[in-house]
């Protein structure tokens, strides 16, 4: 019997650096990606919301369907909404899919050495408020991914 297709989903802030994950990701978890940024400006040359929707929920379709054909998946939409985004791990779950969440954070203030060296807790409730649970690293389906390392001058080495 085949493992079961890996469902991610990217969430993050725009401008955060979720298409770089996503792009990293589709090579190392040999995975199908769907951006919907290339798609809507490959096909309509512009981000008009109500088409972006219809869009979306294509790509969707489409991911489901790779789902269950056991290949691997990432949805790179952004995933404001908890609602949305525990809706697409339920259905994957419900189609024999596993699911794993990945945050993205750019961090624009602070130097990865500071960062480091702040509470976990801290970080997250400063830096993106689309985290709702204290237990929501508990089960190993989500994942926090830090950008922008770059040392500012009064960095200790």
């Amino acid at each position: 019997m085949k493992e079961p297709a890996i469902l991610y989903l990217i969430v993050g802030l725009p401008g955060a650096g979720k298409t770089t994950k996503a792009r990293q990701l589709e090579v190392e978890a040999s995975a199908l990606r769907f951006t919907p940024d290339e798609w809507m400006k490959s096909l309509f040359g512009r981000n008009d919301p109500a088409t972006r929707d219809i869009l979306e929920g294509r790509l969707i379709w489409i991911a489901l369907r790779a789902l269950r054909l056991h290949t691997n998946v990432i949805l790179d939409f952004g995933f404001w909404s908890k609602d949305e985004r525990s809706s697409l791990r339920w259905i994957a779950k419900q189609i024999g899919a596993k699911s794993q969440v990945i945050y993205v954070l750019k961090v624009n203030s602070f130097c990865r050495c500071c960062v480091l060296k702040l509470p976990i807790l801290i970080l997250l409730k400063a830096s993106l408020k689309l985290l709702h649970s204290p237990r929501l690293f508990a089960d190993g389906s989500c994942s926090l991914l830090l950008l922008d390392s770059s040392p500012h001058p009064s960095c200790p080495k």
